[in-house]
């Protein structure tokens, strides 16, 4: 019993200070999650609470009784003739135990693979989001909100205001484009019923923006054919609408769109306009039906977003905004400043999350699998010390020992890595819906991890590997006959 009491007690210890040693790392790593900018909302907030203190403790507590109580039992339980006869056994004694520990070994390598294989495929996938063609220019543009509702009641008077804003800030020095629109991309999105006058049965749902002229150039969307919005598009005018290339062809097929008439909402516009399709609602999603209706004609709507671009920082182009809407009317507000790349970057925050999250994961399993192989070498190098110089005597190279070593890490490698990917390729599919042109299959990938893996396996097991190959066979034997 007093043994039983020692040697658990030691595994418990051993298990708090991995959990100490644990905690420690969690809260770096939160606080280096919580530092990078990933844009999530709250992500910032993050720490380590005693929430999650308590479950380190209990976590720990739990692995020292679970993991320890069967060696602790097997310690007290040795019968002293056994020991003696083991310990004569030399380098046959331990194996019961080396093989638990290759067992270990075998396991973090497939653990370490899984992970590496997904955070990989998502990191690949993250790069193909980065080079994505979002049918626009986001770099170079900033949008802030303007709410002309706290100073003007009707809407005449907002869209004659709408018009000095757009007049003063598209005069000023260093503005290359602006516009209004009533909506930002990837941030809100709405849909109305459209349907082309000379087939009412055809019936779409595209997303609708209420944009001034010049909205076109300040987003960076390009005009394939027709026109862009006038000054002169005003209500009493001929109600006029721009669509994507996608909702043209829906409405009308190969029929050119421009001069077409639709219905929409209570609007009857004509089709002056045609864009490039551009991503509405995120990056990974693929470009719908778009329509865009005049401001000037388009009554009930209060608050808009100012878009600016030109050859000035983004921070300068706001000061710009800032004081020339102030001259109008300085009881105006303006707030919300964000740069369109900002609102792309929001888009593929989830994702980034998880890539980051992953990819932390991945590389502490590493970590792991490598401690895991030079304990499992260094331990078989301890034990096999007067075995190796006894060869080293016989005649035995100092290489070939070490690629007796070697062999045995690449067992161990070999045995977790197919674990590990064919794990990785069943649980594959639950990565499928978030992955973008990357399959969960994607061969690059597993080949990749593999390398990985079985360079970080001899990595580990050099330096013990090595210090096998130099053991002394003097040194063995005059140790042997001295103890």
């Amino acid at each position: 019993g007093r043994l039983f009491r020692e040697l658990l007690m030691e595994t418990l210890v051993v298990s708090g200070l991995g959990a100490v040693l644990g905690v420690v790392l969690a809260v770096q790593g939160t606080r280096l999650v919580a530092s990078l900018d990933l844009q999530i909302p709250m992500l910032s907030n993050a720490t380590v609470d005693g929430y999650a203190l308590t479950i380190a403790v209990v976590a720990a507590v739990a692995v020292g009784v679970v993991f320890g109580l069967a060696p602790a039992l097997r310690g007290a339980r040795l019968q002293l003739n056994e020991a003696l006869k083991e310990g004569a056994r030399g380098a046959s004694s331990g194996r019961r135990t080396q093989r638990l520990r290759s067992a270990l070994v075998v396991s973090q390598v497939a653990i370490a693979c899984l992970l590496l294989v997904a955070s990989t495929l998502t990191a690949r996938s993250m790069l193909h989001l980065l080079d994505t063609d979002l049918g626009y220019e986001a770099e170079g543009a900033v949008a802030m909100r303007i709410d002309p509702a706290v100073r003007f009641d009707s809407d005449e008077e907002r869209l004659g205001f709408y018009g000095t804003v757009l007049d003063r800030v598209r005069g000023a020095s260093g503005v290359s484009a602006v516009g209004l629109s009533d909506i930002l991309p990837m941030a809100f999105n709405r849909r109305w019923d459209a349907r082309p006058m000379s087939d009412p049965d055809i019936r779409v749902f595209p997303y609708v923006r209420i944009v001034s002229d010049g909205y076109l150039n300040a987003r960076g969307l390009t005009l394939v054919a027709g026109r862009d919005f006038a000054p002169d598009d005003v209500t009493g005018t001929e109600s006029v609408a721009i669509v994507n290339e996608t909702l043209a062809e829906q409405l009308w097929g190969d029929r050119s769109p421009l001069g077409q008439m639709l219905r929409t909402s209570g609007y009857e516009p004509q089709v002056v306009g045609v864009v490039r399709p551009t991503r509405q609602l995120s990056v990974d999603q693929d470009p719908g039906p778009e329509l865009f209706l005049a401001m000037r004609q388009v009554r009930d709507h209060s608050a808009v977003h100012l878009i600016l671009r030109g050859d000035r920082p983004t921070a300068d182009l706001v000061d710009l905004a800032r004081r020339e809407i102030g001259a109008i009317d300085p009881s105006i507000p303006l707030d919300r400043v964000v740069s369109i790349d900002a609102i792309v970057g929001a888009s593929m925050a989830p994702r980034r999350f998880v890539t980051t999250l992953l990819t932390l994961f991945a590389a502490f399993a590493v970590v792991l699998a490598a401690l895991g192989i030079y304990a499992v070498v260094s331990y078989s190098v301890t034990r096999r010390r007067h075995e190796i110089g006894i060869h080293l005597a016989l005649g035995a190279t100092r290489g070939r020992v070490q690629r007796g070593f070697t062999r045995e890490t690449l067992t161990l490698t070999g045995l977790g890595l197919p674990v590990g990917l064919v794990v990785a390729a069943m649980g594959g599919r639950i990565l499928e819906s978030s992955l973008v042109v990357i399959t969960p299959l994607d061969p690059p990938t597993y080949v990749a991890v593999a390398v990985i893996l079985v360079v970080v396996s001899l990595a580990a097991a050099w330096a013990p590997a090595r210090a096998a190959s130099r053991t002394s066979p003097l040194e063995i034997m005059m140790g042997g006959e001295s103890a």
